[in-house]
């Protein structure tokens, strides 16, 4: 018979995770696929991104990105061409050189709406964001050979945002991908004088803890505790 609270606390926690799990593993395969996947994506050959103030360093609202190539897929006004460099992590089909349509004029105001959307092999999938932080770091001095001191070439303006990710095509036992949570990095760079504007956009999925977890499984610890103690009063 197991006496301790501490071994009875980690059985009871022990059964809420397998009861939980276990639900999850018997409900319907078509919307219990986690969308796992980062990646890298960058404006394709021919594309211009400009600040709304001409300066990356005085950006205040919009990153707009334009294209002369005829080979981008999307050059309207409402998707900027950019396409995908890297690929790690990936469950979705997604691969280098994938088309990414991505809100355009890009906002940089936290609290702004960001969009963004793709199409792999299993079918298309969207994402909705928010800007959370934009941050500026300017132009400056870096330690060089021999302790000696030598310009930043660079000012580099740095977008976090947070929101969902979505598969949106038709649901097979091989696509039923559910809405998961992901983190988007976009760094943009402009030499400090003045210049062309790069991009390089990091988007990673994230699989929280799901919250009523950990809250059942203590409740059932302390329950558990709490019955020992009872017993234990009893017996004395």
């Amino acid at each position: 018979m197991i006496k301790s609270p501490i071994a009875i606390a980690v059985l009871c926690g022990a059964v809420a995770t397998l009861s939980l799990t276990g639900s999850a593993a018997n409900a319907d395969t078509y919307e219990t696929i986690p969308i796992n996947v980062s990646f890298q994506f960058a404006p394709t050959t021919g594309t211009t991104l400009t600040a709304n103030t001409g300066i990356l360093s005085a950006a205040t609202t919009t990153i707009t990105a334009t294209t002369n190539s005829p080979d981008t897929l999307a050059s309207s006004t409402s998707f900027s061409p950019y396409a995908v460099t890297a690929v790690s992590g990936n469950n979705i089909g997604l691969m280098v050189g994938t088309a990414i349509n991505f809100l355009n004029p890009t906002p940089l105001t936290p609290g702004a709406v960001l969009t963004k959307a793709f199409t792999t092999s299993f079918g298309p999938f969207n994402e909705n964001l928010i800007i959370r932080t934009t941050t500026f770091i300017g132009a400056g001095l870096t330690a060089g050979t021999a302790g000696a001191s030598s310009p930043m070439a660079l000012n580099t303006l740095v977008v976090n945002a947070t929101g969902t990710i979505s598969f949106a095509g038709e649901e097979t036992a091989a696509t039923g991908f559910g809405s998961g949570f992901v983190s988007l990095t976009a760094t943009y760079t402009q030499p400090a004088a003045g210049g062309l504007i790069t991009a390089s956009i990091i988007d990673t999925t994230i699989t929280p803890l799901p919250g009523a977890l950990p809250l059942f499984a203590a409740g059932l610890a302390l329950l558990g505790l709490l019955g020992w103690r009872r017993k234990r009063k009893v017996a004395a």
